[in-house]
């Protein structure tokens, strides 16, 4: 079973969550596995969205109980060597920050690459508005973003000019491939409000 990434900023608007709430939805319904990490925002949208559709997801956490999560791929203690390696590779500031952070950074890893480092995801769908071109502006989804990258993973961020155009050909394209990802019914702003109820 395909695996992706769907994560994003802790911050983004009604109208954004709900879309991933359906992207998540309709991937699940494919039968795509949602790797995410729990955050609020984007990663939760997507999470309600791959449990509304009775989907496979493994969020990782780079604590137990994070932002009350109760998934158990939880980063272990220390964090390992080989998890560590790649981190410093892409955040710039590894030695300079404290270990909360250096677990949310290396959670982040795992995201994009598997638990076990060697099940790539097939793509990654996020939203960040942090600039590419700035060395020193890595949050957590231009982390992923640049991990993804240097794996020849596909990004689609919401937020660049034409990729939500090209997520959406890339499912045309999965779906020509024998992976059904037909739209599904529209989610009302009302079921939307009920699943954050539920949460």
């Amino acid at each position: 079973m395909k695996a992706y990434a769907g994560i994003g900023a802790r911050e983004i608007n009604a109208g954004l969550q709900i879309e991933f709430v359906k992207i998540g939805r309709r991937l699940a319904k494919a039968g795509l596995t949602l790797r995410s990490g729990g955050a609020q925002g984007a990663d939760l949208s997507f999470e309600w969205g791959a449990d509304d559709g009775s989907g496979v997801k493994e969020i990782f956490l780079p604590w137990k109980g994070f932002n009350h999560n109760k998934s158990t791929l939880i980063l272990p203690e220390p964090i390992p060597t080989n998890i560590v390696s790649i981190a410093r590779s892409i955040y710039p500031h590894w030695d300079h920050v404290t270990e909360p952070v250096r677990r949310l950074h290396a959670r982040n890893v795992m995201q994009i690459l598997g638990w076990d480092l060697n099940d790539p995801s097939a793509f990654v769908v996020c939203y960040t508005e942090r600039p590419y071109n700035d060395p020193n502006a890595v949050g957590g989804t231009l982390f992923g973003i640049k991990l993804a990258e240097a794996n020849d993973i596909p990004v689609y961020n919401f937020f660049v000019r034409g990729d939500r155009e090209r997520f959406y050909k890339m499912l045309d394209i999965l779906q020509n491939e024998g992976i059904d990802t037909s739209d599904i019914p529209e989610l009302t702003e009302e079921q939307f409000k009920q699943m954050k109820r539920n949460a």
